[in-house]
């Protein structure tokens, strides 16, 4: 999954807050004086429109857009591509460990079997 830069995210959160007051499934349009002071700028909006966040028409005072599904589920999807990230760098470490443990585990029991071998020789 790829993941879209803070500001993007900053846009996107925006949007969805707006769709909570406005409702899903409806249209809606942002002007340049709601976003004045925010963290984003209008070529976020179009970063969205080209990602298939959104779908509308931006022009270079308003937006009318309506929000994509893929929208809706962007920050849901992002926690799960995180959490099954961290389970496989956790798998692959667990992988790697034990590749080091067992090789080295087995040349100190053989390590150990010559010495004993080599002190029952001596006292012989």
């Amino acid at each position: 999954m790829k993941f879209l830069s803070e500001s993007e995210e900053n846009c996107l959160q925006f949007l969805l807050n707006r769709k909570d007051n406005v409702g899903f499934g409806n249209d809606d349009e942002v002007s340049i004086d709601d976003i004045k002071g925010e963290e984003f700028t209008f070529a976020h909006f179009q970063t969205l429109e080209k990602e298939g966040f959104l779908i509308g028409s931006i022009f270079t005072d308003t937006i009318y857009y309506y929000l994509t599904s893929k929208a809706v589920d962007y920050f849901s999807e992002k926690k799960k591509s995180i959490e099954a990230d961290k389970k496989e760098k956790s798998i692959v470490t667990r992988r790697y460990w034990l590749d080091k443990i067992i090789p080295f585990a087995a040349l100190l029991i053989s390590a150990i079997a010559l010495l004993n071998s080599i002190f029952k020789w001596w006292q012989a």
